[in-house]
């Protein structure tokens, strides 16, 4: 009898045990967990984001090797990957963010080189703040939020900025770093090459941005789109009347006019 009891409880620790090891190699909700570089949703991450990178730039942009992998628990998945790569004929470290959607699609978050800020530690308190960036449903005539110019509306989508800077510049940057194509059939119209904020500041009611680098415009409703967003992203800040906005030195009206 003392036997088969010794025998039964071997078994519950063994079975309560069992959760806990398993539960170390998942991913930590809310925070980025290492994952190993041979895991397939990585690899596969990996690939998406050199293929997304040489399709966005024209360039072409050559894996080499993942260096590290991590993972965050969102309403779907993050993969934050340390990539080697060949692009422009050099070879470079880069920091990719692929995001995972729960219908298993991928969009590429942002592409930064590996010497910006480092990312959190693994399974630690995601990094940054929370800001509202405002991108634009097509045609949607005013049903999922403001509507602005050829009937479009524009939504804000809250997301986690872990850019350095006053909240304008982390919110600003966080608006360039989105995708063209966003999920839930939303629009970035602010998705150029090397867009980079030079200075984002608020005095006296008015908010002043300085942005340089390529930003495409394909037509007349481009227009509304792009000068709607970057102001919306700029007066979600208490006090923020004004919002001037310069484009390679230029008033941004005129820039891409």
């Amino acid at each position: 009898m003392k036997r088969v009891l010794l025998t039964a409880l071997a078994f519950v620790i063994l079975g309560a045990a069992a959760p806990a090891s398993a539960a170390q190699d998942a991913p930590v909700a809310g925070g980025y967990s290492e994952r190993p570089v041979s895991d397939p949703g990585v690899a596969a991450a990996a690939a998406f984001a050199v293929r997304e990178r040489g399709r966005r730039t024209g360039r072409r942009v050559t894996f080499l090797q993942i260096r590290r992998a991590e993972t965050q628990v969102v309403a779907g998945l993050n993969y934050r990957l340390l990539l080697s790569v060949r692009e422009n004929r050099k070879e470079r470290d880069v920091t990719a963010v692929v995001y995972q959607n729960l219908r298993q699609r991928l969009s590429l978050e942002s592409w930064e080189p590996a010497d910006s800020p480092a990312p959190a530690a693994a399974g630690g308190p995601p990094a940054g703040r929370e800001v509202k960036v405002f991108l634009v449903a097509l045609d949607d005539k005013g049903k999922r939020g403001r509507r602005i110019g050829c009937d479009d509306s524009l939504v804000p989508v809250t997301r986690t900025s872990a850019a350095a800077g006053t909240p304008l510049q982390a919110a600003v940057e966080e608006l360039l770093a989105v995708p063209r194509e966003y999920e839930g059939g939303l629009g970035n119209y602010w998705a150029g090459e090397n867009l980079r904020v030079q200075s984002a500041s608020v005095s006296r009611g008015v908010a002043t941005i300085r942005i340089r680098g390529t930003l495409p415009v394909a037509g007349v409703c481009d227009e509304p789109r792009i000068e709607e967003q970057i102001k919306a992203t700029a007066r979600q800040f208490r006090g923020v009347r004004t919002v001037r906005v310069f484009l390679n030195g230029q008033r941004l009206s005129d820039a891409i006019r």
